[in-house]
C-alpha cells in the first residue's frame, strides 16, 4: 500500500492530467468539423448563484481568437441552443445570447427567444452575426472578446437577476432557479452551412433526408395567441436578447437542426420561424387599384404586421392615400423598420394614434429607407406611410415593408431600468 502522501500525490497528479484531457476533448470536436466553432456550453443547474447571468468570463480561448481571419466567423451565423431538464415551477422565460468586449463598452446581442420551463423543452435559433443588436459601435471580432453569456428573463423583458439593485424584478428566484439547462451556441463561417446539432449535443437527433412535398398555394400564417418561438428570435429574439414562429402540431420532436428557429417541447408543439429574410420585396401589388391591406387610410383601420422580418406588399394607390400599419412592441424594445420602393414615401412611427409629438420620421431615399425605433412602453406602434410628393404617387408607387425585433435596450430616458451591464 502507498503511505498517505503519495496516495495524495497520486490523485493530484490524476486531477492535473484529467483536466487538460476534458478541454482537448471539445477542442477535437469542433477541430473535427470544419468552419464551426463550439463558442458556449453550460451544461448544469443555473443556480441564484449566477445572478441570472451564466456566463463565461473570460471566454473559453479557443472560442476567443481572431474571427476574422483565417476563417470568417465575423460575417457568419450564430447557432443558439436551449434545452431544459428542469425548474421548481416552469416559467414563461426569454432567453437572450450577448457578447462583451472592452470594459462592457462594446455590446452584441442575438434575438431574445422564448423557453418553457417545462421539462423536455428545447429552443433553437440562429443569427447573422451582422444582424446582431449593436450597443455604441460593433465589436472588434478581430481581438478576443471579455464576456460570452446568456440573460435570462421574465415575460416583461426583464431579467431574473439581483444585479443592479433589480431585485430579481418582482419574480420570486426560488421558483425559476436552480434552472437544469444546457444553454450551447456554435459560430459557422460566413457562407457554410451548420453541420447540425447532434455533433455537439449527445442527445440531439441526427437529421435525415426527406423528400420535400411539391408546393401548394396556402394562406401566409397571421400571428396568433399559440406559442411563438422569437429568433430576433424572432426564435423565436429572444436571442438572440428572438422571431415569432407559427406553431405547428407533431407527434414526434423535429429531427433536424437548420437556419430557421425551432421549438421542441415535451408537449409535441414544434415551432419553426423562417429564415432570415433578405429584403426584397417577395410580392407585388397590383399595378393600379388598392392592395390587399385596404381600407387602411386611418390609425384605426391599421393592419397587424409581424415583428420577424416578414414582408408585406403595399401600394399608394391615389395621391390622398395613407397607409397605415400597427405592429405589437414591447417596452424597452428596439424595432427596426425597412421599407423598400423606387418611388419617394415618408413613414413616421407612434405609440398612440393622437401622439403627434413623440414620432421617429425619415423620408425615403429610393430604393430602401430604414427607421430604428426604441419602444418606450409596451403596446401597439403605428407606421403612417404616405407620399412625400401627392403629385407623383399613384398605381405605381409600389413599396414592400418590414418590421425586425433587434434587442431589449435601455436608454437615457427609460428610467426605470438600468443598463444590461454586469461587472
Amino acid at each position: 500500500m502507498f503511505p498517505q502522501f503519495f496516495r495524495s500525490m497520486l490523485v493530484v497528479a490524476v486531477l492535473t492530467l484529467s483536466l487538460p484531457l476534458v478541454g482537448f476533448a471539445a477542442q477535437q470536436t469542433t477541430a473535427a468539423i470544419p468552419n464551426e466553432l463550439l463558442v458556449f456550453d453550460i451544461n448544469r443547474p443555473i443556480t441564484t448563484a449566477d445572478r441570472g447571468f451564466p456566463r463565461n468570463d473570460p471566454p473559453r480561448p479557443e472560442a476567443n481568437g481572431d474571427w476574422t481571419n483565417p476563417i470568417n466567423f465575423a460575417e457568419g451565423t450564430l447557432y443558439i441552443r436551449v434545452a431544459v431538464r428542469s425548474q421548481p415551477k416552469a416559467q414563461a422565460m426569454r432567453l437572450q445570447f450577448c457578447i462583451w468586449q472592452d470594459n462592457f463598452k462594446l455590446e452584441s446581442c442575438a434575438p431574445l427567444a422564448d423557453v418553457s420551463g417545462t421539462p423536455g423543452t428545447v429552443v433553437t435559433w440562429s443569427r447573422a452575426i451582422p444582424e446582431m443588436w449593436v450597443k455604441n459601435k460593433p465589436i472588434d471580432w478581430s481581438r478576443p472578446r471579455q464576456r460570452y453569456g446568456f440573460a435570462i428573463k421574465n415575460s416583461q423583458n426583464q431579467p431574473v437577476s439581483d444585479y443592479s439593485g433589480w431585485n430579481w424584478n418582482g419574480e420570486n428566484p426560488n421558483n425559476w432557479y436552480p434552472l437544469d439547462a444546457r444553454l450551447t451556441v456554435v459560430v459557422v463561417a460566413k457562407g457554410q452551412t451548420f453541420s447540425g446539432w447532434h455533433n455537439y449535443v449527445d442527445d440531439a437527433p441526427v437529421p435525415t433526408a426527406t423528400t420535400a412535398a411539391p408546393p401548394t398555394a396556402t394562406p401566409v400564417p397571421q400571428p396568433s395567441a399559440t406559442a411563438t418561438a422569437t429568433a430576433s428570435p424572432t426564435a423565436v429574439t429572444p436571442p438572440t436578447n428572438t422571431p415569432p414562429a407559427t406553431v405547428t402540431q407533431s407527434a414526434t420532436p423535429s429531427p433536424s437542426p437548420s437556419a430557421t428557429a425551432t421549438l421542441i417541447a415535451t408537449s409535441t408543439a414544434v415551432a419553426t420561424a423562417p429564415a432570415t429574410p433578405t429584403l426584397i420585396p417577395t410580392a407585388t401589388a397590383p399595378a393600379a387599384g388598392s392592395d390587399a391591406y385596404e381600407p387602411n387610410d386611418s390609425c384605426d383601420q391599421a393592419n397587424s404586421i409581424a415583428t420577424d422580418a416578414t414582408q408585406q406588399a403595399h401600394t399608394v394607390h391615389q395621391p390622398t392615400d395613407i397607409d397605415w400599419v400597427r405592429f405589437d412592441a414591447i417596452a424597452h424594445t428596439d424595432y427596426r423598420i425597412r421599407l423598400i420602393t423606387d418611388s419617394a414615401l415618408e413613414a413616421t412611427v407612434v405609440m398612440e394614434c393622437s401622439d403627434t409629438a413623440a414620432l421617429s420620421a425619415s423620408a425615403v431615399t429610393a430604393p430602401e429607407m430604414r427607421i430604428d425605433f426604441h419602444a418606450p412602453v409596451t403596446g401597439p406602434a403605428y407606421i403612417r406611410i404616405a407620399p412625400k410628393d401627392p403629385s407623383r404617387s399613384g398605381g405605381a408607387t409600389e413599396y414592400a415593408l418590414a418590421v425586425r425585433q433587434m434587442a431589449t435596450t435601455v436608454d437615457a430616458t427609460d428610467v426605470v431600468f438600468l443598463p444590461l451591464v454586469i461587472r
